[in-house]
C-alpha cells in the first residue's frame, strides 16, 4: 500500500549513476491500493497474498538473476549512486553483506529526533574495523549465494526480521560492510 511513494522509488532507480546493469523486482505483498498498477510497466512485478516483509523479500530474491541482492522498501527513495555504492562495497571489501543509511524524507520534530538517534548509531558503525553485525532491510544487500544458503529472511517474523538476519549472517562467519555514503530517504 505504497502507491504514494513507489513512483519516486522507481524514478530514482531509473537514474542510478555508475551502477552495473541491474534488474528491479517489486514484490506486492497484498496491496489494496493502486501501487501494483504503477509498477507493472516499469519493473518485474510479483504479486502474493500478504505474508509480511520477510516473505516478500525472499520471494523477490528467489526470482533474482544477479550475483548480488539489494533490498529497498517501497517508501525509501535511493540516492543516485545507491546501487553503485552498495555493490562496489561488496566487491571492494569481499564482504558478503552491506548496509546503507536511512535519512528522514519528511521534516518535523519526531523525524528530526529519530534521525539524530540513527546518526549516532551510524557514527559508531562507521568506526567498526571488521564490519558490523546489523542491517536495516530498507537499505541493504547480500551476496545472493550466501543469502540463499542461509535461507533468507526468517518468514516467521513480521518485524525485526532484518535484525535477526544480521545476527544470523555474522554468526555464520559472514561480514557486513557499513556503507555510509549510500543513503535512502525514508518516508
Amino acid at each position: 500500500n505504497d502507491a504514494a511513494s513507489i513512483g519516486k522509488v522507481l524514478d530514482a532507480l531509473e537514474i542510478q549513476t555508475g551502477a552495473p546493469p541491474f534488474e528491479v523486482i517489486v514484490v506486492d505483498d497484498g496491496s489494496t491500493d493502486l501501487g501494483p498498477e504503477l509498477v507493472q510497466k516499469r519493473a518485474t512485478l510479483i504479486r502474493q497474498a500478504n505474508a509480511g516483509p520477510a516473505a516478500a523479500r525472499n520471494t523477490g530474491a528467489g526470482q533474482a538473476k544477479g550475483d548480488y541482492l539489494l533490498f529497498l522498501d517501497a517508501d525509501c527513495t535511493p540516492s543516485a549512486h545507491w546501487v553503485e555504492r552498495l555493490t562496489s562495497a561488496m566487491l571492494d571489501t569481499g564482504y558478503d553483506g552491506v548496509m546503507g543509511t536511512l535519512t528522514a524524507a519528511n521534516d518535523g520534530v519526531v523525524p528530526r529526533l529519530v534521525q539524530l538517534e540513527v546518526e549516532d548509531r551510524y557514527r559508531s558503525m562507521a568506526r567498526a574495523k571488521d564490519g558490523v553485525d546489523f542491517i536495516a532491510a530498507p537499505s541493504c544487500g547480500f551476496n545472493r549465494r550466501v543469502f540463499l544458503a542461509l535461507g533468507g529472511f526468517n518468514q516467521s517474523l513480521r518485524q525485526a526480521e532484518d535484525v535477526e538476519m544480521g545476527y544470523r549472517f555474522t554468526e555464520a562467519g559472514h561480514r557486513i560492510a557499513f556503507v555510509a555514503d549510500a543513503p535512502v530517504a525514508h518516508e
